[in-house]
């Protein structure tokens, strides 16, 4: 499920983040999905979704997860709940929360994003999105749940960085098919490695240099000089710095959107203390939805990220970013 639309590869293709939930779609799905229209501060909506897996449990915590998915206007609703077999309740009933961007409707394919999708897609409106979307849900509920984590996928990684500290309630972060860099330095990192790119990042650099009259109307690889000039002024690892919960970080070995030294990027730059609280997941061979050749290894990580949740994680792929020998 990956169309390219960018010169620059399929990092930026408009991709539904939620990568390879196409080979689930078919999985019956057990749990009723609630989808809805959530009205935005500034009057806009934006469909929601969100369903539970597991039961309520007399000792174990509810886990609140809040998904944020990637790039592209592709629906999720035929992607639900079937993207997150293996992540069952086991570790404590688990809701899932989802605010899809301005713009999508549920049954949208992403194969052509509308003028008014691209005008809004953009980190500005992402972060004020997202936020109200998780202030509205926790003030809604009855109690506070014990665990509150933030989930993103691809894209969505980079605005989950932005959004903990904007959630106290925060208790663990989860990084799926993403590179632990920003957006424009892993664009640049893919340009040195693959020569087609380097093309499309002097186009970018160029055009960042000259502000336009209309930076939602201008267009740099099928973005608007918005998106692009937003993501330029987010320093990600610092705000990957100011995580002070457990992290969960998993990725294919085999993502040709990752650069090879991602990790050993991301262990020079955190400090040790923030390294120790990351827990890596590398699936050997897998592409960017997590696929090895013909299979999901989807479920795998959903059933990783239960052992995460409940201290025992026992894969001989996952290890702590702190540790740096034998990997």
């Amino acid at each position: 499920m990956l169309t390219t639309v960018y010169p620059l590869c399929s990092r930026f293709a408009a991709t539904l983040a939620l990568a390879g939930g196409l080979a689930l779609a078919a999985v019956a799905q057990a749990q009723q999905v609630e989808e809805k229209l959530f009205r935005l501060p500034d009057g806009a909506q934006a469909w929601s979704y969100s369903f539970s897996k597991g039961q309520p449990h007399p000792v174990l915590p509810e886990n609140w997860i809040f998904v944020v998915a990637g790039s592209g206007c592709a629906g999720l609703q035929a992607f639900l709940p079937a993207y997150f077999r293996g992540l069952e309740g086991e570790s404590g009933l688990t809701r899932f929360f989802i605010l899809q961007k301005r713009g999508i409707a549920p049954a949208d394919d992403g194969k052509q994003c509308s003028d008014d999708f691209i005008r809004q897609d953009h980190w500005s409106v992402w972060l004020a999105d997202q936020q109200a979307w998780i202030r509205s849900q926790l003030q809604q509920a009855p109690q506070r749940p014990r665990r509150v984590i933030l989930m993103g996928i691809s894209e969505g990684a980079e605005v989950v960085a932005g959004l903990a500290p904007a959630v106290p309630e925060l208790t663990q972060v989860i990084l799926l098919s993403h590179s632990g860099s920003g957006a424009l330095e892993t664009y640049q990192a893919l340009a040195q490695r693959y020569p087609h790119m380097r093309a499309g990042w002097r186009t970018l650099q160029g055009r960042l240099r000259e502000p336009p009259a209309d930076p939602d109307a201008a267009r740099i690889h099928g973005r608007s000089w918005r998106y692009w000039s937003e993501l330029a002024a987010v320093s990600h690892l610092a705000l990957l710095e100011q995580i002070t919960v457990p992290v969960f970080w998993a990725y294919g070995g085999a993502d040709g959107l990752i650069p090879d030294d991602a990790r050993r990027k991301l262990q020079q730059n955190l400090s040790p203390a923030r390294q120790r609280l990351w827990r890596v997941c590398e699936y050997t061979g897998a592409d960017h939805g997590f696929h090895t050749g013909e299979r999901s290894r989807l479920p795998d990580l959903m059933w990783q990220i239960e052992r995460w949740l409940m201290a025992a994680p026992d894969d001989a792929d996952c290890y702590s970013l702190a540790v740096t020998s034998a990997h």
